[in-house]
């Protein structure tokens, strides 16, 4: 047979798979992980990262208003060619909270209107919640766990996830930690238990 012929046998396909997005929702900061889910194969950690927006210099003389704008369509911007880029099909995000700060409150609000029109963009992508008690009781079996506690769970079933963040710095991986968990949590739920069941072997 030469080299470059192709038969039936010597075609390697991909099973079928889901993309799961998780995020860790922040302004400055946003936390992000992708895994690929099959019927019958362990998930697998894919990559990850951190999405940072800044503040406009101050010499520009940029209104607040119109700095927040400018700081979420880039969030936007962002985590919609993630989506496209890992054919995302299930976005798991640590919880909705509501800070005491006004001012941090408004900005999570627009973080969360740009993941929600996620779902209607990339219709159809169901965007489920998990909180921080339910990621913390999933990945390492407690409640009180802390943030290094969770990382380390996260690390040992996804040692590439251990590299990913041997890059990044130390104040950013409970970001990346916080998305990772909350698709831990979702990979638990009726939705994904389903969206496995219709995949093919």
């Amino acid at each position: 047979m030469r080299g470059d012929e192709v038969t039936d046998e010597n075609i390697v396909s991909n099973p079928p798979s889901i993309g799961i997005l998780g995020i860790d929702p922040g302004f400055a900061s946003i936390g992000w992980g992708v895994v690929c889910v099959y019927r019958d194969l362990p998930v697998e950690f894919v990559t990850g990262g951190i999405l940072h927006t800044m503040q406009a210099d101050k010499k520009s003389n940029t209104s607040a208003p119109a700095d927040n704008f400018r700081r979420c369509r880039e969030i936007s911007l962002a985590l919609r060619k993630l989506m496209f880029d890992f054919g995302i099909r299930l976005i798991a995000a640590e919880a909705m909270s509501f800070p005491r700060s006004a001012s941090v409150a408004a900005k999570m609000a627009m973080t969360w209107g740009a993941i929600s029109m996620l779902s209607v963009v990339h219709d159809p992508v169901a965007v489920l919640q998990a909180t921080p008690q339910t990621i913390k009781r999933t990945t390492t079996g407690m409640t009180g766990a802390t943030k290094k506690d969770v990382e380390t769970a996260l690390v040992l079933k996804y040692p590439a996830l251990g590299q990913l963040l041997a890059g990044i710095k130390p104040e950013d991986h409970e970001h990346l930690a916080d998305a990772v968990g909350a698709i831990e949590v979702v990979l638990q739920s009726d939705e994904v238990r389903l969206m496995r069941s219709m995949l093919g072997p």
